[in-house]
């Protein structure tokens, strides 16, 4: 077999591979699934407490400013999104929530989406999907090339 016809048969691996990272990403394989109680409960309840399972792993991803007590830490809380001029809303940062009634920004909504694995596999799945194509269409421009010349 010639080498345009293995980099043609790759590059169709490689894009299927993208593909299925990309199912893999919408399905939710790749969620876990503490992380995701625990947005789950941030969406329903608003808050999530410094009790729950997963809570620790949030500080080690998102810790607080050094100057803060960790032992004075009740829980993460949604703010209320604030109206802007356009009528979209933005949704301002996740808060840390400390007994004193201190609140601290944390993270972004978002942020906290990927980290719990909900998304963030869009953009490689795309990588993975060009680099495929790209290699797929060498394959074919190559053996082309060659059937021309030959």
């Amino acid at each position: 077999m010639k080498l345009a016809n293995w980099l043609s048969i790759l590059g169709l691996v490689i894009t299927a591979a993208g593909l299925l990272v990309n199912l893999g990403n919408l399905r939710g394989w790749f969620a876990q699934a503490d992380r995701v109680t625990m947005l789950t409960t941030l969406t329903a309840t608003g808050a999530i407490p410094a009790n729950a399972a997963a809570f620790p792993e949030i500080l080690a991803a998102f810790p607080p400013p050094a100057r803060f007590d960790l032992s004075k830490l009740s829980g993460l809380q949604m703010p209320i999104g604030i109206a802007s001029d356009d009528a979209s809303t933005t949704v301002p940062p996740l808060q840390y929530r400390f007994a004193n009634g201190f609140t601290e920004p944390a993270m972004s909504f978002e942020q906290l989406q990927v980290w719990s694995g909900i998304q963030g596999h869009a953009l490689l799945s795309l990588l993975i999907g060009f680099s495929g194509l790209l290699i797929t269409l060498v394959g074919v421009l190559s053996s082309a090339k060659s059937a021309r010349a030959g």
